[in-house]
């Protein structure tokens, strides 16, 4: 009986902890899940390298060392306050781990703060705003 109880305490335990895991549920994928109640309330933020290699461009947060869940949440609660320098200081710190990539990347390189928003539905498929929120100068 013992056994039994501590197989499925160990059987939970292991299961709790990667059901529990917030990156990984599937409502942490805006594009999967539609906020049914405030759509517009729903943001989306995501660096794209412009106008650069597609090696260096895909997956840049990963890239980074960064988790897109863990960035956005940042990101978007700065944006929720208001609070500009907040954001900036984020992306800034990003841009710092980036200077090792210079001899990889044009002189003029810039990095856009891309915000993806709520547009609407066409025929059961969920339309996507996206505009560059700010653009910042890689090598000033």
């Amino acid at each position: 009986m013992s056994h039994r109880l501590i197989f499925s305490l160990l059987l939970a335990l292991f299961y709790g902890l990667i059901f529990f895991r917030v990156e990984h549920w599937p409502f942490t994928d805006w594009g999967v899940y539609a906020y049914k109640y405030h759509p517009e309330k729903v943001f989306v933020f995501d660096l794209s390298l412009k106008d650069s290699e597609p090696k260096l461009a895909a997956n840049l947060l990963e890239n980074l060392g960064q988790s897109p869940v863990t960035f956005n949440a940042m990101i978007t609660r700065s944006y929720l306050k208001k609070d500009e320098e907040e954001i900036d200081k984020h992306i800034l710190s990003l841009l710092e781990e980036m200077k090792n990539w210079q001899k990889q990347l044009a002189p003029d390189a810039e990095v856009q703060l891309i915000l993806k928003s709520f547009d609407g539905v066409d025929e059961g498929k969920i339309r996507i705003k996206r505009e560059v929120y700010k653009s910042y100068k890689l090598f000033q």
